[in-house]
Order: structure tokens, then sequence, then C-alpha cells
């Protein structure tokens, strides 16, 4: 059962009540970016448009109170989140201009409905993702089958509201473009103040160790802020820290734009 919505306040806009799915209120600062950047650009999220990895549908329900905006489905594998999310749009008023899918990234599981997600095929006009690290890559390489699924949904000049972090380097996120084709880089959006790339979480905590295989396998570097804050270290020399201190590094997280082109 959904938990007692919470209040999320918004730059010059009334608050979303959002329910959680596994209990807690709080919003990522991720995610926090991801809201903001929706809220202060308005006019790259017009039409109808795809959240890839929607959670509780925190960002579906921002969109969706904008008025250019026509229609969002949010695609998300945790089927208690989708639950949940579907609450979200009722409670803030837009559950008739958006739709929750338990979808492995673009693939709806048995009993879905495929046709709501079929009726934005090549018809999309924009898509917001902030997807996780990937496992045993560069770490980006979910971002690319992010991108590379969207393909067939987006329409020309289609906007791409995409959450790349600092650490990976501006050579890294330039390159997912032209990685996957058919996108050209418009640059930083948005970015946090620095924060903590928390160790104490496992999956921060994994994505360092990766992030320091790959620049052994590469010889590319990432980029964080020291713990003490007085220098940029990479990934390798940010894991020794933290062995020897527990530290974390800081890093700060960014949200990009990309265009999809014809």
């Amino acid at each position: 059962m959904p938990h007692k919505p919470a209040s999320i306040e918004r730059t010059g806009l009334a608050p979303l009540r959002i329910a959680s799915a596994h209990g807690g209120t709080s919003i990522t600062a991720a995610s926090r970016l991801c809201l903001s950047t929706i809220d202060r650009h308005p006019d790259l999220i017009q039409g109808r448009g795809i959240e890839w990895g929607s959670g509780t549908g925190i960002l579906t329900v921002a969109a969706a109170t904008h008025t250019g905006v026509d229609f969002v489905l949010g695609l998300e594998l945790d089927a208690a989140e989708v639950a949940v999310a579907r609450t979200n749009a009722e409670l803030n008023g837009v559950a008739d201009r958006t739709g929750f899918l338990i979808s492995d990234s673009y693939d709806p599981l048995p009993g879905q409905d495929l046709a709501t997600l079929d009726a934005l095929r090549g018809s999309s006009t924009f898509l917001i993702a902030n997807p996780p690290t990937s496992a045993g890559d560069d770490g980006l390489g979910w971002r690319r089958r992010v991108l590379r699924g969207a393909l067939a949904y987006l329409v020309l000049g289609a906007e791409v509201l995409l959450q790349v972090s600092r650490q990976y380097g501006t050579s890294r996120t330039e390159r997912l473009a032209a990685d996957v084709g058919g996108y050209a880089y418009k640059g930083a959006l948005e970015t946090t103040d620095w924060v903590r790339f928390d160790q104490s979480r496992y999956d921060l905590r994994e994505a360092l160790d990766w992030y320091a295989a790959e620049e052994l396998r590469s010889g590319e570097p990432y980029t964080f802020l020291h713990p003490d804050e007085d220098r940029e270290v990479n990934a390798t020399e940010a894991r020794r820290l933290r062995e020897a201190t527990d530290a974390s590094p800081r890093t700060q997280w960014r949200m990009h734009r990309l265009t999809r082109l014809g």
C-alpha cells in the first residue's frame, strides 16, 4: 500500500503530493535536479512524452502539470512503484494525462497495455530519463540503451532531458550522441552544487569500483572532487581514499539536453 503522501516544493509552482512505495518521502539530489529542470524549461516538454525509469512517478506527474504537455507515459520495472505512481497522478489531478507501464526498458511485461506505448511510436516529442550507472562497462551503457530504444518513438526535433553526472566528463557525455547516432548533443541544462558520491550506498560504492576498473582498461579518467574539496581526483584515487579513510568524493548531478535528428 502507498505510504502517506508528502509535499514536494517547487519554485513558483504548486507543490506535488507524492506517496512512496517503500516508506520515506525523500527525493534524491539527482531527482530534485530533474524536477527543477522540467520546471525551469517547460518549453522543452511540449506535446506527448515518455519518462524512462519513472519510479513513483514524480517526474512524469510534474511534467503533466505543465500546460504544454498533453500526455506522459512512465516506464518502470518495479510493479509496486508503478502502482504508487498511478496514485500520485490521481493525487495531483493529472491521471487523465499520464500513464504508467510495468516495463523492462521499452519492453512492457505481459499483461500491460501495449497499445499505450505503441501509440507513442514515431510521435513522442520529448523524453526524460535519470538512468542508473551500468555495470561492467564505462557506466553509460544504460544511457545508450535509453537513447537507442527511444529512436523508434521520438519525432524529428524531439527533446531529450538526460541526467549524466559530472564524474563522466564532458567528452564521454558528448560522445553519447555519436555512440548511438540520431542525436545532437546540446549541452548541460542544469547542475547541482557539489554533493557526496556517498560511499555508504552500495550502488555508488560499486559504481566507483567500476569506474576505477574502466580507467585501468581505457586510460580515460573520471573526475571527482577530493573529499576535502581542495582538488580533483580520478576514480582510482577516490577509491584508494575510500579504502584508507572511508571518505566519499564529491560530484555534481547534471541534466543534459539532446535533440533527435532525422
